[in-house]
């Protein structure tokens, strides 16, 4: 007898688990303005559902099916591109606000320089290769490296909460990658 999955639910517990482990309590302020709790609340919520399409993409490789006619696999390589060119976007930013004028430069740079990997490695491959996911999943690990690198000390709760957030995020993406070209 099979027991049923249902990989919403699992989802979203992880995301409640992370809330309290990040700090992050549910709590909405009866006057609607966001407070440091809310900006834990919405980093964690916005990380966990950019997570979803991987999770949903993967699911739909596995089980051989497919969303709305399209490939699963196509599915999961262009979303990993445009979430690799968004962080890619958040170097970018990064290098307007550092003081260093070498580092500003090679953050702005760099930026770019995911951004056109991202979107080159879906071209030049004719399809989603094996060579496609292991750039993409190799570029997660190339920008989560350059924010360590690039990170100041801080003493704003809710960057720390984003920091140790993208670490985790990092790595469940990663191993998606790893999952998906173990199983395609």
């Amino acid at each position: 007898m099979s027991i049923p999955v249902y990989p919403e639910k699992l989802f979203w517990s992880a995301c409640l688990r992370l809330n309290g482990r990040f700090g992050a309590k549910i709590r909405i302020r009866s006057d609607g303005v966001s407070g440091p709790m809310n900006i834990k609340l919405t980093i964690i919520s916005l990380g966990c559902l950019g997570l979803a399409p991987f999770i949903a993409a993967t699911w739909l490789i596995i089980s051989g099916s497919h969303f709305f006619s399209l490939d699963p696999l196509l599915l999961f390589g262009s979303y990993s591109a445009i979430i690799l060119t968004f962080l890619g976007g958040v170097l970018w930013g990064r290098g307007l606000t550092v003081s260093n004028p070498q580092l500003r430069i090679g953050l702005l740079l760099s930026s770019n320089v995911v951004a056109l990997i991202a979107w080159t490695s879906l071209l030049l491959a004719g399809g989603l290769t094996t060579a496609t996911l292991t750039v993409l999943m190799l570029g997660f690990a190339v920008v989560y490296g350059i924010e360590r690198l690039v990170r100041e000390p801080d003493n704003q709760d809710y960057l720390a909460v984003y920091t140790n957030l993208r670490g985790l995020l990092t790595a469940l993406v990663t191993g998606l990658h790893l999952l998906v070209l173990l199983i395609r």
